[in-house]
C-alpha cells in the first residue's frame, strides 16, 4: 500500500540525494568522487535540514551549495552555501516560499566544488521520497556506512 505524503502541517517531504561528477552539467566530470545524503523540508515552517556526505574527491572541497531552480539537465545559480568544513555536511535553514516551490518541484541540486573542478566535482538532484520506516532505516544506515568509510 502506498501513502502520499500529505502538506498537513508539521508532516516532512522527505528528499535523497546521489551526487557523482556524471551529473554535472553541461561537461560531466570523470571522478572517483561520490556522495549520498538526505534533505527534510518541514512544509509549515519552511525549514530545510540535510545530511551530505561524500568522499573521494580529487581535493579538499572549495564550496558546497543548493542550486536552483533547474532540472537535472540545466544549471542555476546558488540558493544556500552549505558548512563544507565537517563531513559529513550537516545543516538547517529557513527557506523561502518560492524556493519551498522549486525544491518541491524537484528544482534544486546539490553541487560540491573543488580547485580542480571550480564550477562542481559532484553534484546530485534533491529527488522527493515517499518515506516509510524502512526506507527511511535503511537511508540512514547507507549514509552512516559512507561516512564510516570516508572516516576510516
Amino acid at each position: 500500500m502506498v501513502f502520499l505524503p500529505s502538506m498537513a502541517s508539521g508532516e516532512m517531504v522527505h528528499f535523497s540525494i546521489e551526487l557523482n561528477g556524471l551529473n554535472i552539467v553541461p561537461d560531466p566530470v570523470a571522478t572517483m568522487g561520490t556522495g549520498a545524503g538526505w534533505a527534510r523540508l518541514d512544509p509549515s515552517t519552511n525549514t530545510l535540514e540535510w545530511s551530505i556526505a561524500y568522499g573521494d574527491l580529487t581535493g579538499p572541497a572549495t564550496a558546497a551549495h543548493f542550486h536552483g531552480p533547474a532540472d537535472p539537465s540545466g544549471t542555476a545559480g546558488p540558493q544556500l552555501t552549505l558548512d563544507f568544513s565537517k563531513n559529513p555536511i550537516v545543516g538547517s535553514d529557513v527557506i523561502t516560499v518560492d524556493q519551498a516551490t522549486d525544491l518541491l518541484d524537484g528544482k534544486w541540486y546539490a553541487n560540491i566544488h573543488t580547485e580542480a573542478y571550480s564550477t562542481g566535482e559532484i553534484r546530485g538532484q534533491l529527488t522527493r521520497v515517499i518515506p516509510e520506516p524502512m526506507s527511511l532505516s535503511l537511508l540512514g544506515l547507507g549514509g552512516l556506512a559512507l561516512w564510516r568509510k570516508r572516516r576510516g
